[in-house]
């Protein structure tokens, strides 16, 4: 999961003094304007580099119905500048992920009759650096092998100085 750079390039004074910021879903009863986003589609592994992992997110915006005939797009547009000028193009740190680069893919902007409101819909490709170093654990470790959901057989590992792994 990506969003926790991509919300902290967000949850920022810029961007949240314009609009507040939600992953996933808005809290019940919150007015416009409000931008939420998603992970629209699953990760996938880049097939050239094994070390690099996609992520889809998709950003909405959303304003209520313009006073002065604009149906909010005069809301929505502004918010949707400073969220492309925090993203596009960012490679770093953010969130605890090491980000390669962020770019925007697609961008729709559209009056929902239904709900009168303006919306934004904003879709961006995100590239994660992946570290493949293994996490630390305790040895010996026990696991647990599972076949079609039931316990096959437990096994012991062991590790050594010598970087050599004993499985019993």
């Amino acid at each position: 999961m990506i969003a926790s750079a991509i919300y902290d390039l967000l949850n920022v004074a810029d961007v949240t003094n314009l609009a507040p910021v939600y992953y996933g879903t808005v809290p019940q009863q919150k007015s416009a304007p409000y931008i939420v986003f998603r992970e629209s589609a699953l990760p996938e592994h880049n097939k050239v580099n094994t070390k690099t992992i996609i992520h889809e997110i998709e950003i909405v915006i959303v304003s209520e119905k313009g006073k002065n005939g604009t149906a909010g797009f005069t809301v929505v547009e502004p918010i949707g500048d400073m969220i492309h000028t925090k993203l596009n193009k960012f490679s770093g740190l953010s969130g605890g992920k090491s980000v390669a680069m962020i770019r925007k893919n697609s961008e729709d902007v559209y009056y929902d009759q239904t709900s009168q409101f303006a919306v934004m819909e904003m879709v961006y490709e995100v590239r994660e650096n992946v570290n493949e170093t293994l996490a630390v654990v305790n040895f010996p470790q026990t696991l647990n092998v599972y076949v079609n959901g039931v316990l096959n057989q437990s096994v012991t590992v062991n590790a050594y100085n010598n970087n050599t792994i004993n499985i019993t």
